[in-house]
């Protein structure tokens, strides 16, 4: 399972989700409208034989709260019974709730209009082995051109189609992590 870093990729490849939010993700069910949703499900707490490390966002999106989070947290209610989040993006609001345990929420409803973004979280929850696996050859590959041929290996993974779910997501956080500011 994932904790922190994905193992073998460099920055700014290598951060990623923690181990918590891995889990939480894993037992959601997604429902395919218009609109794209996660439900979350139960809470759970960290693996036995330590803690988890604090869940944060992996990925960088225009209108992220990281930067809010303190302020926004602070005026959080004290017990969540059902979290809907509208606009997930980077998830930061999400995260951080999950990062204190006070005010984990019971059950957490992820919304997104991007069925890319919400096909990220849906390999997260269900195949985040395999993401790793496709996201450490995109990082090798990426890392074996040289700095002439970088760009042109990013700009061929932006126009390329993707080939499956777990291809998309690889190609998606590839995008996010290599592009200008990650936006």
């Amino acid at each position: 399972m994932a904790t922190g870093r994905i193992r073998g990729l460099p920055d700014p490849l290598g951060r990623w989700t923690s181990e918590r939010a891995t889990i939480a993700a894993r037992h959601a069910t997604a429902h395919a409208d218009d609109d794209r949703e996660l439900d979350v499900g139960e809470s759970t707490s960290p693996p036995t034989g330590g803690e988890a490390a604090a869940a944060r966002p992996f990925l960088k999106w225009a209108g992220g709260k990281t930067q809010l989070l303190e302020p926004l947290i602070a005026r959080a209610p004290r017990e969540i019974g059902t979290y809907y989040e509208t606009f997930l993006g980077g998830g930061a609001m999400f995260f951080g709730l999950l990062a204190n345990p006070e005010l984990a929420p019971k059950r957490a409803i992820l919304n997104d209009l991007n069925h890319h973004l919400v096909t990220v979280y849906e390999v997260v929850r269900d195949e985040v082995e395999s993401l790793i696996e496709a996201l450490g050859a995109l990082s090798e590959s990426y890392l074996e051109a040289g700095d002439d041929e970088r760009s042109e290996f990013y700009y061929a993974q932006r126009s390329r189609r993707p080939t499956g779910r777990i291809d998309l997501a690889a190609r998606f956080v590839f995008l996010n992590k290599t592009c200008f500011n990650g936006l």
